[in-house]
């Protein structure tokens, strides 16, 4: 599945496969992505019952690659990555794509990563691959009347 992200800093992130493990940049980021349903794989802090990667805002590269992440998610401040070091991002990117979520909104964070993750209102306009099994819940929710324009 290949489609392109556009994070809090305005880069568009392609993206090629469905995004399932994450690794959180800090504590805030690990607790966001744990609301909205993610596997958080690792976060650069302590979280309990999570694999620490190294101390808040400064992943260890090695330590995030270990974990095969699908996706690394860090905090944005003004539009920029929020990470102890900018070079970083490059680094990391190296391993998987880097998507930057909008902290001081949370609301606005919580619909970009249900977006990103493919849960929340796409997963009902989304048509299942072929051959696919729909999951029992998803026959009870009920079907768009309209598309919004």
């Amino acid at each position: 599945m290949r489609r392109t992200f556009v994070d809090a800093t305005g880069a568009s992130v392609p993206l090629l496969r469905t995004v399932r493990r994450v690794v959180a940049a800090d504590d805030a980021v690990a607790a966001l992505l744990l609301d909205v349903g993610a596997t958080v794989v690792g976060c650069a802090g302590t979280v309990e019952g999570i694999e620490p990667v190294g101390a808040p805002r400064s992943p260890d590269p090695s330590a995030v690659a270990a974990l095969r992440p699908d996706a690394i998610v860090v905090g944005a401040v003004d539009r920029g990555y929020d990470l102890a070091d900018l070079r970083l991002v490059a680094t990391l990117r190296r391993t998987a794509p880097v998507i930057a979520v909008d902290l001081a909104r949370p609301e606005s964070a919580a619909r970009d990563l249900r977006a990103l993750l493919g849960n929340g209102a796409d997963l009902r306009q989304a048509p299942p691959p072929p051959g696919a099994e729909l999951p029992p819940w998803l026959s009870r929710v009920p079907a768009p009347t309209s598309r919004p324009r």
